[in-house]
């Protein structure tokens, strides 16, 4: 079974960072000077920020954003920083006063979602290990506890370089590619799904010098190079690119992976590092012998561990399992089962005409109300229902406030294009992206 188990030993591991909800809180280094230079005691209330195009891009994670911070201060205390309260005032205030609905934050000076909590967790950590939802790179970085964060970047409440060595790894890397969400090469990391999924290893058998000198290593040629790391990347993943530290790069990689590969006790696994075609396109890792066997055994780990689980009273106590993680794939060949009655019985999951053949592939969106009755496409409510029931893999789930994207497929191209029902004789898998109800 490709069905992947939710593990409650993984749960409460990552956070969304804060959304400000008001792109005039973010100024750049210029408007800092000028604004720090007006009163010195601006300073107090600008904070280094950090959002996902400075995570794929920035050279040397020195700030090159901030944003003014009023923190938890009221009004009165905000207007004793006044140049700094009327660009917020300008700049936000009617953005603001434009939204009526879900309220997450009625003060205009203060961030929409603060994530609170999440960051008093991790309030002692010298640094912290962060990765950008959405990039082409597989990349994530360990930087000092000094940024606010935004919304577009995924934190991870690890601070050490084993649990570093594990998430830059391969095996993580082919287990979220397999499952994952993807647009091209660009590639959507879904903690809830690829992370609360994934089986650890034995995280004290990494030796954490090695993924430290990859990670140093990494960011000495980023300088080097006048590189973010989508660009690092893309050249570490040209074969025509011959540059020693980018040669260098590479075997540090390769010896991350073992290393990680070791942890889990697969040493006999020969992961053959090249350039491999992937559903991201050519890329430099391991070989697709190897990532077919480290899928299939993390698989099976996936639902030894949840088994253990279940048996141990960590997840439902009544029917004894959560509802399991989906992804782009869930059957072993892409197509859902027809062995279930519901594809015996055309007339039941049989789809109304599309209404949506003038839309592109990519703008066909499932969208739900806050009592998440759904509308997958051109399929209704009670069908999907039906077809959840009946085990079907194919409808998406929804990862508390943050929706998830899939990539379109061949069936729902055919679906927004040339209104093709989808019925008991259309077994694929059809994938969506999906949207908030406005």
């Amino acid at each position: 079974a490709r069905v992947r188990e939710r593990l409650a030993a993984n749960k409460g591991t990552h956070f969304r960072g804060v959304e400000l909800r008001g792109d005039g809180f973010a100024i750049d280094a210029a408007t800092r000077s000028a604004l720090i230079a007006s009163d010195p005691r601006n300073s107090e209330v600008i904070t280094p920020y950090l959002n996902g195009t400075e995570v794929n891009h920035n050279v040397s994670f020195d700030p090159q954003l901030w944003v003014i911070n009023f923190s938890a201060r009221t009004l009165d205390e905000a207007a004793t920083y006044p140049l700094c309260l009327e660009i917020v005032e300008r700049t936000v205030k009617p953005l603001r006063d434009a939204i009526t609905k879900q309220i997450h934050e009625p003060s205009f000076w203060k961030f929409w979602d603060k994530r609170e909590h999440q960051f008093r967790s991790i309030s002692d950590h010298a640094a912290i290990i962060i990765k950008a939802r959405d990039s082409t790179a597989w990349a994530f970085v360990r930087i000092a506890h000094e940024f606010v964060i935004g919304s577009k970047v995924v934190i991870f409440k690890f601070e050490d370089w084993r649990h570093f060595a594990m998430l830059q790894s391969s095996l993580h890397y082919s287990w979220c590619l397999e499952f994952g969400s993807s647009r091209g090469q660009a590639m959507t990391y879904n903690p809830t799904l690829d992370l609360e999924t994934f089986p650890f290893p034995e995280i004290s058998r990494i030796e954490s010098s090695i993924p430290e000198r990859y990670h140093e290593l990494r960011a000495q040629v980023m300088r080097n190079r006048s590189q973010g790391l989508t660009h690092l990347y893309k050249d570490l993943h040209l074969p025509a690119c011959k540059d020693p530290e980018i040669e260098s790069l590479r075997e540090h990689h390769a010896g991350l992976d073992a290393a990680v590969a070791h942890a889990y006790g697969w040493d006999d696994c020969v992961l053959s590092h090249g350039f491999h075609e992937t559903a991201q396109g050519l890329r430099f890792t391991i070989c697709d012998r190897a990532r077919r066997e480290i899928i299939s055994r993390l698989l099976t780990l996936n639902h030894e561990r949840y088994a253990e689980e279940v048996e141990a009273g960590l997840h439902d106590k009544k029917s004894g399992k959560k509802k399991p993680a989906k992804g782009r794939r869930a059957g072993k060949s892409g197509e859902a089962s027809t062995k279930s009655p519901l594809f015996q019985r055309k007339a039941t999951v049989a789809a109304r005409p599309s209404r949506v053949s003038s839309v592109p592939m990519w703008e066909v969106v499932t969208r739900w109300d806050r009592a998440r009755s759904v509308t997958l496409g051109t399929i209704q409510p009670a069908e999907v229902q039906a077809l959840e029931n009946a085990g079907y893999d194919g409808a998406p789930l929804i990862d508390g406030e943050q929706p998830i994207a899939f990539a379109a497929t061949p069936l729902l191209r055919e679906v927004a294009t040339n209104g093709v029902p989808l019925t008991a004789d259309t077994p694929g898998l059809w994938a969506k992206t999906i949207s908030p109800e406005p």
